[in-house]
């Protein structure tokens, strides 16, 4: 029987269906909905990334040869469950600026089945210090251009102290935020993948973008 309960009686579940209500159910999890409570002017609402754009980066096989994966702006930890639920041997970290999306995301991580492969920190994206080993980061309709840049840049210095392969993974981006990305030097695109047949929106946004820092 389902079981399924909303946890926030704010939250607008018309963004929903049942694709992301039973995947949810499955992960042992609740990370559906859209949450305008904390948004900004550099912070967008909270909107998980859709299950079927998970589905295409596994298909795509984006995540094959990563060991490590930032997620930032994690919200309610959607990425880490999914994927660490998918991959054996991948180690998740989850950056979340808002108190309260970190709490939901932590409660998630009580009820998940493995959670040795996943970590969850409270802080913003621009403050988080880079680990060495780091090599994959994921963004879902990211923040501010300004934050990204800052974010670039601790990414860089990670890679300056030690060289690697680096992968970072976008999706629902702007024009605008594209051509920032494209300018960045060593920040390489390497695929495009269009996604408007997998929402079925005729929209340039609902494509998932790879860069490579190498």
């Amino acid at each position: 029987m389902f079981n399924f309960k909303p946890s926030k009686s704010h939250i607008n579940y018309s963004y929903t269906d049942f694709n992301e209500v039973l995947t949810d159910e499955l992960l042992q999890i609740d990370t559906v909905g859209r949450d305008e409570t904390y948004a900004n002017k550099t912070r967008y609402p909270y909107q998980p990334t859709p299950y079927v754009i998970l589905d295409k980066i596994l298909s795509e096989k984006l995540l094959e040869n990563s060991r490590y994966l930032v997620d930032f702006g994690c919200g309610k930890g959607r990425v880490a469950f999914y994927f660490a639920d998918k991959y054996e041997g991948i180690d998740i970290t989850g950056i979340e600026d808002v108190k309260a999306f970190y709490a939901d995301a932590l409660n998630n991580l009580n009820n998940f089945k493995k959670k040795n492969s996943i970590h969850f920190l409270n802080k913003p994206a621009e403050d988080y210090f880079i680990p060495a080993q780091m090599d994959t980061f994921f963004f879902f309709r990211p923040f501010s251009i300004e934050i990204m840049q800052k974010v670039i840049t601790n990414i860089f210095k990670s890679y300056n102290k030690k060289q690697r392969n680096i992968k970072l993974i976008f999706y629902y981006l702007t024009e605008e935020y594209i051509m920032f990305l494209s300018s960045v030097p060593g920040l390489n695109l390497i695929k495009d993948i269009d996604c408007r047949d997998t929402i079925a929106k005729d929209d340039k946004r609902y494509r998932i973008l790879v860069f490579e820092i190498k």
